[in-house]
């Protein structure tokens, strides 16, 4: 399975007969419902120490899988796209690891005691769902004359794990220290995807925002901005509601943290701010 299975990718198939002739007496596991849509995930953590234990994989097709695999099927209603986007999220990875901690394989058990959020964000028209068909999509197994870049994947990823975690309603400080837990290990995406991914929050900016928060002024600051400054015009023009102007004025913070994050050196910056000093004997510090 390692190297077959990643998040949000199947890499090959195999022939897998259900035919009854062909199985062992005692398994039962041939009569599932495996021609319904599911979810997948792997059975073993594959890689020892990581806090990313969970591989999810969307299946609409209606694939048969092995031992190696817990299937989860969906009740009518949920996505299963919406399912495999909170098994690959790293609220779901971190709670196996806390649970699972001292155990190379996953449970089921596991899965079946994760808190999952409010069913109507689980529902096929839902964020959850778009985001994780969009990446799934992206990174289908395919001949690639134009592979995806790495850049599209990441941002990919990093919507929608903002998505699952506004799904639960995380604060930005809670977001934060959940975040952390992963920073440095590669995530397991498809290669060469992996080692593209191994932090959430920049170094150097330790703001308390939400991953949401981060993408509106990094990814998708021109479109932060230009509504930013569509409701700047109503309030000029005395035209803004309410509403809007609760939303300009967590767009203006958003807008303050933006202009702070440019501002703030980076590690790189300030060690070579550091090497200067020292070089020409102004250095302080221990």
């Amino acid at each position: 399975m390692n190297g077959n299975l990643a998040q949000f990718q199947l890499r090959t198939l195999r022939f897998l007969s259900l035919r009854e002739e062909h199985q062992w007496y005692r398994d039962k596991a041939w009569k599932l419902s495996w021609g319904r849509s599911k979810v997948v995930c792997n059975a073993a953590a594959l890689e020892r120490d990581s806090p990313w234990r969970l591989r999810g994989y969307a299946d609409s097709v209606g694939l048969a899988f092995t031992k190696q695999f817990f299937a989860l099927w969906p009740h009518q209603g949920v996505s299963e796209f919406a399912l495999a986007a909170i098994l690959s999220s790293p609220i779901a990875n971190a709670f196996s690891t806390w649970k699972d901690i001292s155990r190379r394989d996953n449970r089921i058990e596991t899965l079946r005691e994760l808190p999952l959020p409010d069913l109507e964000h689980l529902k096929p028209d839902g964020d959850l769902h778009r985001c994780c068909v969009e990446l799934q999509n992206l990174l289908s197994v395919r001949d690639f004359t134009q592979p995806p870049k790495s850049e599209a994947v990441v941002k990919a990823v990093l919507r929608l794990d903002a998505a699952v975690l506004a799904a639960y309603g995380l604060s930005g400080s809670i977001q934060r220290q959940l975040l952390k837990i992963f920073n440095g290990w590669a995530r397991p995406l498809p290669p060469p995807f992996d080692r593209a991914f191994t932090r959430y929050f920049p170094d150097h900016f330790e703001e308390e925002m939400t991953l949401a928060d981060i993408l509106a002024i990094t990814a998708d600051w021109d479109a932060t901005n230009k509504h930013r400054l569509k409701l700047i015009q109503k309030k000029t023009d005395k035209t803004i509601t309410s509403d809007e102007r609760e939303n300009l004025q967590m767009l203006q913070r958003l807008a303050g943290l933006k202009r702070e994050l440019l501002s703030s050196p980076s590690l790189k910056e300030l060690g070579q701010m550091e090497a200067d000093l020292r070089r020409r004997g102004l250095w302080r510090g221990a």
